[in-house]
């Protein structure tokens, strides 16, 4: 049966958690602990632990009591309750999206091998395309397996800043978020290859052009207006 601590009627406590105490603030949430345990059992998946779907609950707590008002006459914890939700179901939501895409990666893999026996060689990204009845876009996609490179991290050659922090505006980028693929995804097709090509795979602009078909004026053109989407969507 689900318990809380004392702390969790505690009106002082709860005073001083909402003035910014930190101590205050930790020790009055860990009273609902009990309570995020149980919300998240009977979350059964497959991606995510209980413990992971805790966390993001708890950040669902925090984000309450930043906003919550006592004189409505309504408890924290059921005040708190659709934040509470609302984090673990977008924890589960992004840990799905990256489990699908890693599942499409291998089912791609496969292909890729198949596709090399037959060839005798590593296929071209369209003959694999082609293979796999897609387009190049979602190829290079998968085969990136919906994970952050490396290459966020690496300064681009035109100014020397990351990927990420042309995107957020930032001098520097301590955290990668997943956020960003899904960002990626509502790009057209080209947009998305060519910023694939630019950043995930280290291509300069006059290879991506290559690549593409394009010319490097174009290719910077399409660069610029991917970006700008990007950043839109994301800051």
């Amino acid at each position: 049966m689900m318990t809380m601590t004392r702390f969790a009627n505690d009106e002082s406590l709860l005073i001083q958690a909402q003035n910014g105490d930190s101590e205050a603030v930790e020790l009055y949430l860990s009273a609902f602990v009990p309570f995020l345990n149980t919300i998240a059992k009977r979350f059964f998946n497959p991606v995510l632990s209980s413990q992971e779907l805790c966390q993001a609950g708890y950040i669902g707590l925090m984000l309450a009591l930043q906003r919550y008002d006592d004189t409505q006459n309504v408890h924290f914890m059921t005040y708190a309750m659709p934040w509470v939700l609302g984090e673990m179901k977008k924890a589960l939501r992004h840990a799905s999206d990256l489990s699908e895409g890693q599942q499409r990666s291998q089912a791609i893999a496969q292909q890729l091998g198949k596709l090399s026996s037959i060839l005798g060689r590593e296929p071209r990204i369209d003959e694999l395309a082609d293979f796999c009845k897609t387009n190049p876009s979602e190829i290079i996609w998968a085969l990136e397996g919906g994970c952050v490179p490396q290459s966020l991290d690496h300064p681009c050659e035109e100014n020397g800043k990351t990927l990420l922090e042309i995107l957020m505006g930032k001098d520097s980028i301590d955290d990668e978020s997943t956020d960003i693929h899904l960002a990626l995804g509502r790009l057209s097709d080209q947009e998305r290859t060519l910023i694939i090509l630019r950043y995930f795979r280290d291509h300069t602009q006059k290879e991506t052009a290559k690549l593409m078909k394009l010319s490097q004026a174009q290719i910077s053109r399409i660069e610029r207006r991917a970006l700008e989407s990007l950043r839109f969507w994301l800051t």
